[in-house]
């Protein structure tokens, strides 16, 4: 495969919070997740906006998220996605705040949708730059096992620094 010769360097705009990790976590009675302490939680102090998302929930900051529609609208007004895009997004997000021991509830609507169960329900937490992905273990899993090891090893060293 021939590489294009003019490479654009990607430029992070603002809300790319450089999420990264990952972070097993089980739903609790009250369907609650724990985000892990420090960086992760501190940047939720204000609240944050979870929403459905591919395949699993997205959690992100305010700034991110603000980042995010905008993006989703112009490229709605362009007819780059289908109409409607931006307020389905606006449609299955809640506002979400931490309590004391940095916990949010995951909404049964948007977990079920992803195919995260009830309390005992073991999820993954995974960093993705600008937000937090929240996914059930085992779908991950299985998404996970479709891209061997060696596969994303060849990705990574045809990246050009």
């Amino acid at each position: 495969m021939d590489a294009p010769q003019n490479l654009e360097r990607a430029v992070f705009a603002d809300g790319h919070e450089g999420f990264s990790g990952r972070h097993a976590r089980t739903l609790d009675d009250k369907f609650r997740v724990v985000l892990p302490a420090g960086r992760w939680r501190d940047q939720f102090l204000e609240g944050g906006k979870l929403t459905f998302w591919i395949d699993c929930l997205a959690l992100w900051t305010v700034r991110s998220f603000t980042s995010v529609t905008a993006d989703v609208l112009s490229q709605e007004r362009m007819g780059i996605v289908p109409d409607g895009t931006y307020g389905d997004l606006l449609e299955d997000t809640v506002d979400v705040t931490p309590d004391g021991q940095g916990r949010i509830v995951l909404p049964t609507d948007l977990r079920h949708e992803v195919g995260i169960g009830d309390k005992g329900a073991e999820v993954l937490l995974l960093g993705r730059g600008d937000r937090v992905e929240i996914w059930d273990k085992r779908r991950r899993d299985t998404d996970r096992a479709t891209r061997p090891r060696e596969a994303a090893a060849r990705a990574l060293r045809a990246i050009k620094y």
